[in-house]
């Protein structure tokens, strides 16, 4: 009798045990995936920041500069499995937009468009789902590569943008005044990289004719479209004058 209550007694601490055990480890359980749910709440989040960088700076780019048919089909990088080759054409396509818009603005520094490091990281990220099947920590090691070159082309684009935008403001001049002594309207003059004026249509033609400017500079006429000396609306290309051979057959 004592032995079968003696066994009956250690069954029910076993059974105890059991049960705490299982209480904790449900609970580990429960705080893994909330720490994890959280955890891809916040990746989820700035990614979708760093999708709005990037169509930012397209949407910055003029349209004949800028390669994506629409900006806003960066946002098909949301989509997962499609998004491993989508990625890769948007990094692309903003490398060539960003080159072009800046030898269009005359901007002389060099520039890569992030094209190295941008695609660096979705290709960290595509050899991890191989490495994961072989060994955690390598994959492991090679997403936490992915995710510095990530973040570094974040803030390229980032720059990228903001010099672009800076730029453009630089050449968004308020309108020319047309003034009331009958010189017309005046111009702002872009050339090499610097802003001239404003000065009247006849002031333009006479530098134009002494060959300060040229009729391929740019010049504003509204204040906002920058368009060729050439196109000034009342700007005619002064005629060239005659060679000194002609003058002088011409007095003979």
């Amino acid at each position: 009798m004592r032995f079968a209550i003696d066994l009956g007694f250690d069954f029910g601490g076993l059974g105890d045990g059991f049960l705490d055990s299982g209480l904790s480890f449900l609970a580990l359980g429960f705080m893994a995936l909330l720490y994890s749910g959280l955890l891809f709440f916040v990746l989820i989040v700035l990614y979708k920041l760093y999708l709005g960088t990037l169509k930012r700076t397209f949407d910055a780019c003029s349209p004949e500069n800028c390669e994506m048919n629409s900006p806003h089909l960066v946002w098909l990088n949301l989509i997962p499995i499609f998004n491993l080759y989508w990625i890769f054409l948007t990094v692309i396509k903003l490398a060539n937009s960003v080159k072009k818009e800046y030898a269009a603005l005359g901007i002389s520094r060099e520039c890569s468009g992030g094209y190295t490091v941008g695609l660096a990281y979705p290709i960290c990220f595509s050899v991890s789902l191989i490495f994961s099947l072989f060994s955690l920590e390598l994959a492991y090691g090679v997403i936490a590569v992915g995710f510095v070159c990530w973040i570094i082309h974040w803030f390229q684009v980032g720059k990228f943008l903001g010099i672009i935008k800076k730029r453009k403001q630089s050449w968004m001049l308020p309108p020319p005044v047309s003034p009331t002594n009958g010189q017309g309207t005046r111009m702002y003059i872009h050339k090499d990289g610097k802003l001239y004026g404003p000065y009247p249509i006849e002031l333009l033609r006479k530098y134009v004719q002494q060959g300060n400017f040229t009729t391929e500079d740019l010049a504003c006429h509204d204040g906002q479209n920058w368009v060729t000396v050439a196109e000034v609306p009342g700007f005619a290309p002064p005629s060239p004058q005659p060679p000194f051979d002609d003058v002088c057959r011409a007095l003979v």
